[in-house]
């Protein structure tokens, strides 16, 4: 028989039985042959969070390297997110995050030849993702970008961004804008 018998929880096949936890616990196997144990779930689960969006197009001119404003919150657990004036993520706990970004890039003119986005911890690229179209490419792309980074408390992370418009279309100088549905997210996974 399994279930729960009475106060106690009886594992099927195991030969085992076990108490049962309370409100806020969770069920944590020790391996096989040995007893469960409950434990207290921990606080916040996967918080700090936040996600946010630009706002409005950012315009980013052409062929430089830019921080981008994403300055619209769309939830932010804690105020961990700066949409002021920084655009930047200071968890205020140590853990290991889960970071995201979706960048969509579009030239009025030209085609966007190269487009740029990194992610930035404490004002440093840790990760980028890089791509040269070749002439007569469309004046739109997307880039899709997630990486799990350890953080301090007082670590920062800051999204940017580059476009350039001379590689592919000869018509350099083009202004290159970043659509205001673009995303910059994370959440605490450990």
């Amino acid at each position: 028989m399994s279930g729960i018998v009475g106060s106690k929880f009886n594992i099927r096949g195991s030969g085992l039985v076990g108490s049962l936890g309370t409100d806020g616990q969770h069920m944590l196997s020790a391996g096989p042959g040995v007893s469960n144990v409950f434990e207290t779930v921990a606080a916040g689960g996967s918080t700090p969070a936040f996600s946010a969006e630009l706002g409005s197009d950012q315009d980013i001119g052409d062929n430089s390297l830019v921080k981008a404003a994403f300055s619209t919150e769309v939830f932010d657990s804690g105020s961990v997110y700066d949409a002021s004036s920084n655009y930047r993520f200071t968890p205020g706990v140590e853990a290991k995050y889960f970071i995201y970004l979706s960048v969509m890039f579009q030239c009025g003119l030209a085609v966007v030849g190269q487009t740029e986005v990194h992610l930035y911890k404490n004002g440093s690229s840790i990760i980028g993702l890089n791509t040269l179209g070749p002439h007569g490419e469309t004046k739109y792309r997307t880039h899709n970008m997630s990486a799990i980074v350890l953080l301090d408390a007082d670590d920062y992370v800051e999204a940017y961004v580059k476009g350039d418009t001379t590689y592919s279309s000869g018509v350099g100088g083009q202004d290159i804008f970043v659509y205001a549905d673009s995303q910059f997210g994370g959440f605490k996974i450990a």
